[in-house]
């Protein structure tokens, strides 16, 4: 044993007298990530591409009426009828005429809303580059609503929409700091899973489709 093991150690006092060759760099380091557009169209673009790449699905509305006209042929079209919405102003307007169950900061939410088709919230940002959404459990009026019902809709305004995760961090720290909510979300794509014989399932552990409506 301890000829081989002096064999070995010598063979590694051998290499280590040869100096390794220096690498010459071919360039300037590459960046981490592609470059980001810089003007809101291409934000939007990429965003896009992002969610829609995860097998979330995008929807871009210039005004509330046209927000609620999409909103009307979605739910129409997925034969949507049961719809539970966070109590938000913004939500309010786009929803009008539609039965809705609100959910207020003191609702008693929970198991309740396994019923219902479509859960409807706000964001706090998206972020282009991963095409993530941040929410909280203020902003979301709870931690049950986006992740029961087996379709979630997000409703952002173009404004909200940053570049990445830090600048949405960036948000929340500006909107939260010294009263922040008992939970923060990233939510990138719908609920999956690819544990079972490598076998991507979507829904297994929330909604199986994410809807981002953005207004603006």
């Amino acid at each position: 044993m301890n000829g081989a093991r002096d064999k070995i150690l010598g063979r590694v006092r051998e290499a280590m007298r040869e100096q390794a060759p220096r690498l010459e760099p071919h360039g300037p380091p590459k960046p981490w990530f592609p470059p980001l557009p810089t003007d809101p169209e291409g934000l939007i673009a990429r965003f896009r591409q992002e969610l829609e790449t995860l097998k979330g699905e995008f929807l871009h509305a210039r005004s509330m009426d046209e927000a609620r006209r999409q909103f009307g042929e979605f739910c129409a079209n997925n034969n949507l009828k049961r719809i539970a919405a966070s109590e938000d102003p913004l939500l309010r307007d786009l929803l009008t005429g539609k039965e809705v169950n609100w959910i207020g900061p003191k609702s008693q939410a929970g198991a309740s809303l396994e019923p219902f088709d479509l859960g409807v919230t706000r964001a706090d940002a998206l972020a282009a580059r991963t095409g993530s959404i941040l929410l909280t459990s203020r902003s979301g009026t709870g931690r049950a609503l986006s992740v029961l019902p087996p379709i979630h809709l997000v409703l952002a305004r173009k404004e909200e929409l940053v570049a990445d995760l830090a600048e949405g961090i960036q948000v929340w720290q500006g909107k939260y700091a010294g009263n922040w909510p008992s939970n923060v979300f990233l939510i990138t794509g719908p609920s999956r899973t690819a544990d079972i014989e490598k076998v991507l399932v979507l829904g297994a552990h929330g909604p199986k489709r994410l809807i981002t409506l953005l207004l603006g």
